[in-house]
């Protein structure tokens, strides 16, 4: 990637403090009610938009989404709703 500058990685860190995401909290999915944790948000060479990176509870492959999109919403029974829900401990 060209052109990075701390001011481009600084903002999207920013954006990840905001977000309040964080490796080790637990989330429900929305829509197939499976419970993530999450391992670590980073951003992503390309375009330097945080990504996060997490696996469900009872184990097996590693998903990473853009922050946007796991903070998100989606349609379910024709409601919208957050994508994936903080499960609070």
């Amino acid at each position: 990637m060209s052109h990075v500058n701390d001011d481009d990685i600084q903002a999207s860190e920013m954006k990840i403090e905001k977000a309040g995401i964080k490796s080790g909290q637990r989330y429900r999915h929305a829509v197939t009610g499976s419970v993530y944790i999450v391992r670590d948000v980073g951003l992503f060479e390309g375009d330097l938009e945080p990504m996060v990176s997490y696996k469900r509870d009872e184990g097996g492959r590693i998903w990473f989404r853009y922050m946007s999109v796991f903070c998100g919403h989606v349609i379910h029974e024709n409601t919208l709703i957050q994508r994936f829900v903080l499960i609070e401990e």
